[in-house]
């Protein structure tokens, strides 16, 4: 059991609900609210999206959304960036970014209308011991879900 390593798991094609590097049309910010337009991207208020490409770095990361609709949603971006946003943005749909509990679990729950080809990693490099980056790839099934167990190498 390993606590406070790092997942993330993002969309790895294009093949399930949640976009994987679509460009984006606009990103325009009022204040600190960062609004991209992303025609039919299949994101959810309150989860997360990994925005990148942008010449902007403050546009670029991963932001939970809110206000979305079926081609636009809204994040909170920090500092003043030009606006609109400048470059070859991209997003991609993010499934789970966060850190193991005390019983080294992750967990997210929501819906997907067909099945979502995955890809991440997990890793531990804070605080000892430290382990080395574990891959994770599958598909989460419209119907029953995903699960897996990764094993870490400690890292010496």
């Amino acid at each position: 059991t390993i606590s406070s390593a790092r997942v993330l798991i993002t969309a790895s094609d294009n093949t399930g609900p949640m976009p994987f590097e679509e460009t984006v049309t606009s990103i325009n910010r009022s204040g600190s609210v960062a609004t991209v337009a992303h025609t039919a991207h299949g994101l959810v208020s309150g989860k997360k999206v990994l925005i990148k490409g942008a010449v902007e770095q403050e546009y670029n990361g991963i932001f939970v959304i809110t206000n979305v609709s079926a081609n636009a949603y809204d994040y909170t971006v920090s500092g003043t960036p030009a606006t609109p946003a400048n470059g070859t943005i991209k997003a991609t749909g993010v499934v789970i970014d966060g850190t193991t509990d005390g019983s080294g679990l992750i967990t997210d729950n929501r819906p997907h209308a067909s099945n979502q080809p995955i890809t991440g990693r997990v890793r531990k490099a804070t605080g000892s011991p430290i382990y080395r980056t574990g891959s994770i790839s599958g598909i989460i099934s419209s119907t029953t879900g995903f699960s897996s167990t990764i094993q870490l190498i400690r890292d010496e």
